[in-house]
């Protein structure tokens, strides 16, 4: 009879072991899993805010472009403390939109780096897009997946990358 309760309580104890220790399991796999949303959540704002940052410098290039009407605006770049830390001359269009960098290059080459205040983003690689031997666009990669295109012609900015 002794025997039998040792074994009876052995077990329980086992089965309580077991069952904390599935459920210890699962909570910490909720939690791996909604974490690792967060971090990709804040992933996408940063990719969002830095759309949106080349986005404002080529509306502000485009309205130096509306106020003197020259083919390369200069645009200042201004760090968080708001101070100028220096400045790249853009060429633009003839729609008054930014093409490339002045001094040369392919077009659409550096306008990202040079058109964001947040530095460079590791895994930005640009590609212009042609019709025919017009420049129509620039395509921007983020890891080699499409993340947004910029239209030379209209100044739209679309994010692709989902």
């Amino acid at each position: 009879m002794r025997n039998q309760q040792q074994v009876s309580r052995r077990l329980s104890r086992v089965y309580q072991l077991l069952i904390s220790g599935l459920l210890i399991c699962v909570f910490i796999g909720f939690f791996i899993y909604y974490i690792s949303q967060l971090f990709n959540t804040v992933n996408d704002v940063n990719l969002h805010k830095a759309v949106a940052e080349f986005h404002h410098s080529a509306v502000a290039i485009h309205g130096k472009w509306l106020a003197h009407k020259q083919d390369t605006i200069t645009l200042e770049q201004v760090s968080a403390q708001m101070q100028v830390v220096g400045q790249q001359q853009f060429v633009v269009n003839r729609f008054g939109w930014p093409t490339g960098l002045e001094g040369g290059g392919a077009p659409c080459q550096g306008l990202f780096a040079r058109m964001q205040g947040q530095g460079n983003l590791a895994g930005v690689s640009v590609k212009p897009i042609w019709a025919g031997q017009a420049l129509v666009g620039c395509e921007f990669l983020f890891n080699e997946r499409a993340w947004f295109r910029f239209d030379v012609h209209t100044g739209q900015v679309a994010v692709t990358l989902k």
